[in-house]
């Protein structure tokens, strides 16, 4: 059923007389396109450099264990400082991460920007999971992340396109200076209303480890290897494909223009029946892991994209919807999306580990269709 106009004008009605979602919309959307800019592009910068795809596996590996290390403190900022500070502290690290990643080139090890970033990540997210968490409305959890994915989508339609742009006219150097100041502005918003401490809770390894049941750690392993595999290793594989940082821009950017038209459909549809749209998306999606390897010309690689972003659009919104309406009940929401983000830490692992000894890329996709099936797992939530 297609989307009305009263529909749409509804549903904006509703988010934006929400100042709480307002201002973190506004600033995840400069986030959003800042990092749509470039971070597309960081595996692309560390292979003109001369790095192997095992480099770039480590560099994700520190990166991703640093950021569910540092999530721990950003919980107890939470609790002793703010939400909203602690999320602009991980901001205002990916803002000195960007001032010096360019000193790469100059020789300077990537180990430390990787657990530099990594700990803006831990920061920034155990902020905005709490506080999208408390701001989203019960029951409308698919409609806000499909929102929120739009914004994403939306400013990743020229993001893409700019920094491509600029990469192949000025440097990378000249992106990464351009982006840390828009990072700065994704700041300002935040501040709009109040600020909120989160209840004090005590988090320790037992507390994370028994937060949600145990089946679910495979779903989150599962999510993060296909987070890791879809948003690092297939942007790699275009750009091998077509030797081309502007067509790969171009065809990043062209999905999201296109995508954006579905997220709030899709969304409408989570709400309506989650476990069947979750059923579909994971039926539709796995295939596209495979298919996507046979067509490697320019505008079959885009439409391999736009659909695998379309249908694994369904699965991601269906499980946001599942975990944000369960995290805004319990009380324990600081150990629930640190036992999440523990397992999502251990797909992407599995992963890098694997890639540091397996060469290629091709092996990733195959692993990513076989793993998209323990998705089907989470209708039994």
């Amino acid at each position: 059923m297609p989307l009305t106009r009263p529909h749409i004008h509804d549903l904006l009605v509703h988010y934006f007389s929400n100042k709480e979602l307002d201002e973190l919309y506004l600033s995840f959307f400069l986030k959003s396109f800042a990092l749509s800019m470039i971070n597309l592009f960081i595996p692309i910068y560390l292979l003109t450099l001369g790095y192997s795809i095992a480099d770039i596996a480590l560099y994700f590996l520190i990166n991703f264990s640093s950021a569910f290390i540092f999530m721990f403190p950003g919980m107890w900022c939470n609790s002793h400082f703010g939400i909203k500070k602690t999320m602009s502290l991980g901001i205002a690290f990916l803002v000195v991460f960007y001032y010096f990643v360019n000193q790469i080139s100059g020789g300077l090890s990537y180990v430390p920007l990787a657990v530099l970033f990594g700990v803006s990540t831990g920061f920034y997210y155990a902020a905005f999971h709490v506080e999208f968490a408390k701001s989203a409305c019960e029951k409308k959890e698919g409609e806000e992340v499909s929102i929120l994915s739009a914004f994403a989508v939306l400013a990743g339609v020229l993001g893409p396109l700019i920094g491509s742009f600029f990469i192949a006219s000025q440097s990378f150097e000249f992106v990464f200076f351009v982006v840390a100041g828009i990072l700065f502005l994704a700041i300002l918003p935040l501040f709009f209303t109040p600020d909120k401490r989160m209840k004090k809770e005590v988090i320790s390894i037992k507390s994370v480890l028994t937060a949600q049941p145990k089946k679910r750690m495979f779903i989150y392993q599962a999510e993060g290897v296909l987070n890791l595999v879809g948003g690092v290793f297939w942007p790699v594989f275009i750009y091998l494909a077509v030797k081309n940082v502007v067509t790969l821009g171009a065809i990043v950017s062209m999905t999201s223009l296109l995508l954006v038209v579905f997220i709030v459909y899709i969304g409408g549809l989570v709400d309506k029946n989650v476990k069947k749209t979750l059923k579909r998306g994971v039926f539709l999606n796995a295939p596209f892991w495979i298919i996507r390897l046979l067509f490697l010309s320019p505008v079959g690689l885009f439409i391999n994209n736009f659909l695998g972003a379309v249908t694994s659009s369904m699965v991601n919104i269906s499980l946001s919807k599942l975990i944000y309406g369960h995290a805004e009940k319990t009380k324990r929401i600081g150990s629930f999306f640190l036992f999440r983000e523990l397992h999502l830490g251990l797909g992407r692992v599995l992963i890098l580990v694997l890639a540091l000894f397996i060469p290629g890329l091709l092996w990733m996709f195959v692993v990513a269709f076989l793993v998209q099936f323990v998705h089907l797992s989470a209708v039994n939530w």
